[in-house]
């Protein structure tokens, strides 16, 4: 009875070992989120992992911007930029009409905090066109990340 209980309690104890050097390590070692908000508050960014799990398994960022409205809009054109240089940029017609979110790139990098991220997005609402340049530079960081490992054997 007390040989289980050490085995029990041995296996247990390098379980949570791993577990915190895991956790320590994602926490020091993995790149942020970044995020922004435009200034009226209508739309968001977020520049993260992939959450698609056929992307996310080949370590793909995406860019997606989010509309915090309830009202109608139509997208006229994104451009994501990374240190004033154009990184994508389209008109999001392979969206759906009137989608609430939507991937402005998808980046094979993670975001590098020296750099200076911006989107601009051009929009029509009640008729009127609408232009905003939002900066994606508040720094999220990661403190637990799965590894691309497990992801890729589930």
């Amino acid at each position: 009875m007390k040989k289980s209980k050490l085995i029990l309690v041995s296996i247990v104890s390098v379980a949570l070992l791993v577990f915190l050097a895991w956790f320590i390590y994602a926490g020091t070692h993995q790149p942020p989120i970044l995020k922004g908000h435009s200034k009226d508050g209508k739309w968001s960014v977020i520049y993260a992992p992939e959450k698609d799990i056929d992307l996310a398994r080949k370590d793909l960022w995406a860019v997606h911007i989010t509309w915090k409205r309830d009202s109608e809009f139509l997208i006229k054109e994104v451009v994501f930029k990374e240190d004033g240089v154009v990184g994508a940029s389209g008109d999001a017609t392979d969206e759906p009409k009137n989608a609430k979110k939507i991937t402005a790139a998808i980046m094979a990098d993670p975001p590098n905090t020296n750099n200076d991220y911006t989107v601009e997005v051009t929009w029509e609402e009640n008729g009127k066109t609408k232009k905003d340049i939002i900066h994606v530079n508040k720094e999220i960081k990661r403190s637990f990340v799965i590894p691309n490992v497990i992801k890729r054997i589930f």
